[in-house]
């Protein structure tokens, strides 16, 4: 069964903290591949985020020589506010099992 880490955020921009937690939990987990799903339209975040599209760019960027990592643009496809156990059910498959990674900040929340 194929292990996938889904680490989600604004990544505005994504950074070595962030990159630390998936290593850390694709380690620890035996993850086949953590995914860093691009938030559209953080709530938790109000006006002055970057726009999604080039912050997918930017993550895509950061990630092409990271075997591991896959940017993922889920949530840039769907219209209106994104909810993270949609996000989960719409990328659950029957042959793998998801792990949701988390940030301290948002686990705090």
């Amino acid at each position: 069964m194929r292990r996938i880490g889904i680490f989600g955020g604004p990544f505005n921009p994504l950074h070595v903290g962030h990159m630390i937690i998936a290593a850390d939990a694709r380690q620890a987990l035996d993850l086949q591949v953590v995914l860093f799903v691009v938030a559209k339209a953080p709530w938790q975040k109000g006006s002055g985020i970057t726009p999604a599209s080039i912050r997918y760019d930017m993550v895509q960027r950061a990630l092409r020589y990271v075997p591991w990592a896959r940017p993922s643009y889920v949530e840039l496809r769907r219209e209106g506010p994104t909810r993270t156990i949609e996000t989960l059910e719409h990328l659950a498959k029957p042959e793998q099992q998801l792990f949701l990674l988390l940030g301290q900040d948002q686990w705090e929340n």
